[in-house]
Parts: C-alpha cells; structure tokens; sequence
C-alpha cells in the first residue's frame, strides 16, 4: 500500500467508483476523459468561497434539521441508513449538466465534511472502514442527496 493509499477518504473511494461505473465514462475513451478535465478550469477562491456559503445555508436550513428528526437510531450508521431511505422514495433527481466538474468536486468534497461533521451525522474519522461502515453505494446515495438540495437552492427550489 503507497503513501496515497493511507490518505484515502470514504468520498475518495466514492467519486472512484461513480467515474468507474458511469456509463457515460465507460464510453469515452481515457485520452478524450484527460483532454476534456483539462479544458475545464478550476473553480477560483471566490467561487469556492460560494459553494461552501451555499452548503453552509442549505445544511442549515434543511439537511441537518432533517437528518436530527429522522436520527433516533442507536447508532450513527442506523440513522444514516435511515436518512437515504427517506430519499429514496420519491426518486431524487439529480442534473449536474450546468456545474463545472470542479464545483461537483467541491460540492461532493465539502457536502460530505459538513454532513459527517459534529453538527449532522458526528460520524467520527476511526468509524471509517470499521465494521459498521457504510458501502461505496451508500456513501455515493449521500452525495447525490447532498448534490440534490444543492442543485435546488441553485433553481430556487
């Protein structure tokens, strides 16, 4: 196992498996992939500053109001199980074709330290890849959720 490998997060196992199981990515080849990341510019310190506002707002508005009345669970992976099954019915859909592939990140990377932070979920760093982890599956359920309230505050929703 290399250094990289030891630094690792949950949501870095999750955006490698969603680009792995994309259909969308499976029918494009790795050089068009590379060339089409490399058009895209990175997001600036400004537009970065408004993601983290925006999910800021949104988890204190929704999510994390919504995530404490459904968590009445013994454990923090029961009440997240419990939050995802919430959202899956109805279906939760899910446009990103206006976001640059730097704000996704963004949105994916930030959503997901807010939602497991003391303040939502209080899932703390050792409970990672312990035995009552939740699968890749369910993480990425978790920032597609994010990623649906997100794209809301965006369309005034």
């Amino acid at each position: 196992m290399s250094d990289n490998d030891t630094n690792l997060k949950p949501s870095d196992i999750v955006k490698a498996n969603k680009k792995s199981t994309n259909p969308i990515f499976n029918n494009i080849d790795a050089q068009h992939i590379a060339q089409h990341t490399l058009c895209r510019t990175p997001i600036t310190p400004y537009q970065c500053d408004c993601v983290h506002n925006r999910l800021r707002k949104i988890f204190n508005e929704k999510i994390r109001q919504l995530y404490h009345s459904l968590a009445y669970k013994e454990t923090w992976y029961e009440n997240i199980r419990q939050f995802i099954a919430f959202h899956n019915s109805p279906q939760v859909y899910i446009n990103t074709n206006d976001l640059s592939d730097h704000e996704i990140e963004e949105v994916n990377e930030h959503g997901f330290t807010l939602f497991v932070g003391d303040n939502c979920a209080n899932v703390d760093e050792d409970e990672f890849d312990g035995p009552n982890d939740l699968s890749i599956d369910e993480w990425a359920r978790i920032d597609d959720i994010i990623m649906y309230y997100y794209l809301k505050d965006i369309n005034g929703g």
